[in-house]
């Protein structure tokens, strides 16, 4: 079972593009991911998101209150 992890957004490119750079807040992983388009224009940079992994991919799941 995969728990979901969290990782806090920062973003230096405009928010119109597709993918974003996310760093996890236990590993200090940097990585690319796309934003779900429920979740574009709420997500802004430096907030925290909760992320899923398995079989090797990544899926944002919600952002941190």
């Amino acid at each position: 079972m995969t728990y979901p992890s969290s990782c806090k957004f920062k973003s230096p490119l405009p928010l119109l593009l597709l993918l974003f750079q996310l760093m996890d807040l236990f590993s200090y992983e940097a990585f690319q991911l796309t934003i779900p388009l429920e979740l574009r224009g709420e997500v802004e940079e430096g907030d925290e998101i909760e992320y899923i992994q398995a079989l090797g991919r990544k899926k944002i799941e919600r952002k941190k209150s």
